[in-house]
């Protein structure tokens, strides 16, 4: 009886000790660090968003005129010309 109490605490033991192994090895991969910020790809990607946002009101604009289908049949044929 003796033994098999023995055997089952250091298999407990163990499994603690692996698994708290295995914990402090993730945590050193969350220590590595991050690359700086790209401010060139931050300066293009609000210059994007501006331009969406412009074309977007634009069309907005011209769909509540008085003649919504003739000023974005219009707006298509300028970009068209482009």
């Amino acid at each position: 009886m003796d033994d098999w109490v023995s055997v089952l605490c250091l298999v407990g033991v163990g499994s603690l000790l692996a698994i708290l192994g295995f914990r402090s090895r993730k945590r050193k991969d969350d220590d590595v660090e991050s690359p700086p910020p790209n401010r060139a790809a931050d300066a293009a990607n609000d210059t994007i968003q501006q331009t969406f946002q412009d074309e977007v009101s634009g069309i907005l604009k011209r769909a509540r005129g008085k003649d919504p289908a003739g000023d974005l049949a219009d707006k298509g044929n300028s970009r068209n010309r482009r």
